[in-house]
């Protein structure tokens, strides 16, 4: 009798497995083959029984809050994605699903090969509960498995019972037809406490999606100082011994900070496009290089403060991140080269200010006095001023 209640319970596991998938998969179809629906005024008729099979309140449906792609369909992600699903039924079957995970006995004596975890196949041999493990990590037509989903639905608890019964960490890098692995849906979610969970059980830091962007270019990009912290801050001894009993890598913390994306920009480039001076900081503190050029035009972190006149970045990069303010770019154009073309004159006054070289020549031979011409607002900002000259206590030009 014991065993076959044993049995009885995977096999009603396993059940909730695949409803607790079908659900979350039938929640992305906000619209026809897949489609988002951006207006939610503009549903077709036929399709509203879909909806309010869902939610019967569907016309309060909002459109996602945050422009952000995701695995699902979703043309953004925010605390609206889960409306469409039926509260009740969701969280019940969630929460089943969550106990189950968590109380589930698998033998120690069961051998996992995992060479390449979504086609491989459990041995015959296996048990039942090795068996359930797997279930967890197979994929629905979009590439995304219970994981995946659990991320995107907010259900923490979930995706934490999923990520302790991986049968090894391969299992929390399978990515979906986006490319994207769970840690990456970690940080768009901004769920920085699954993010550190997923390093310490041993998924690849810096994976890249299909736009060559690692989850610390994604968390930089969003300015979430907590998830950039999280991928970033080295670990503990008690994380470090974690990873050691469970016999997996430790990863190197932090990581690479001058990788690249496929546009060729770096973390700390996508962190000066959404001024997130905190980031910043962080970033040059931990060892980023505050004067890389970018992988297409050779700007730096400065030179792009300029081009979009941020004049309080362009001060925090100079003053507080030791910016070299004479930096080149591929065609060795200075900031200040940038400035006076665009006839920025405060932008071009505070670079003066920090020191810049007027008389430096770009790859065409030209200097920003060459840039500047007749233009007298500009070209008096070039000049030299002497401290020791003064007028009323005003710097004299000479």
């Amino acid at each position: 009798m014991g065993y076959t209640k044993f049995v009885l319970t995977v096999l009603e596991l396993s059940f909730l497995f695949r409803r607790t998938v079908a659900i979350l998969n039938m929640s992305k179809q906000y619209g026809s083959e897949g489609s988002v629906v951006q207006d939610w005024n503009r549903v077709d008729s036929n399709e509203r029984d879909m909806y309010s099979y869902f939610d019967p309140k569907y016309e309060n449906l909002k459109a996602p809050e945050c422009g952000v792609s995701t695995d699902s369909g979703f043309a953004s992600v925010g605390s609206s994605a889960t409306r469409s699903l039926r509260e009740e039924e969701f969280e019940k079957t969630a929460a089943d699903v969550t106990d189950g995970l968590q109380t589930l006995q698998i033998s120690q004596e069961t051998k996992l090969s995992v060479d390449s975890p979504v086609n491989n196949e459990v041995d015959e041999g296996a048990d039942s509960g090795s068996s359930l493990r797997f279930e967890a990590f197979e994929q629905d037509d979009d590439g995304d498995n219970a994981l995946h989903l659990s991320l995107i639905h907010d259900r923490q608890d979930v995706a934490e019972a999923i990520i302790d019964q991986a049968p090894s960490c391969e299992f929390l890098d399978i990515h979906n037809d986006l490319l994207q692995k769970p840690l990456h849906l970690a940080v768009i979610l901004r769920q920085h406490r699954i993010c550190r969970k997923l390093i310490v059980s041993g998924a690849t830091v810096d994976a890249r999606d299909r736009h060559g962007e690692s989850p610390l270019h994604l968390a930089c990009s969003g300015g979430d100082v907590k998830t950039v912290q999280a991928l970033m801050h080295p670990l503990t001894h008690d994380e470090m011994q974690q990873m050691a009993h469970k016999g997996l890598r430790v990863p190197q913390l932090p990581q690479d900070l001058e990788q690249k994306n496929y546009e060729g920009f770096t973390c700390l480039h996508l962190a000066t496009f959404g001024g997130h001076t905190e980031i910043i900081h962080y970033l040059v503190a931990m060892g980023a290089d505050i004067n890389a050029g970018d992988g297409k035009s050779g700007r730096t972190a400065l030179h792009y403060a300029v081009e979009n006149e941020n004049t309080d970045l362009i001060k925090f990069l100079l003053y507080y991140c030791n910016a070299y303010v004479d930096s080149l770019t591929y065609n060795c154009c200075t900031p200040l080269h940038l400035a006076v073309g665009r006839r920025l004159k405060t932008v071009a006054e505070i670079l003066m200010q920090a020191g810049a070289d007027a008389g430096l020549l770009n790859f065409e031979q030209e200097s920003a006095h060459d840039l500047a011409g007749t233009n007298r607002s500009i070209s008096t900002v070039l000049e030299p001023t002497y401290d020791d000259f003064k007028i009323n206590g005003q710097p004299v030009s000479l």
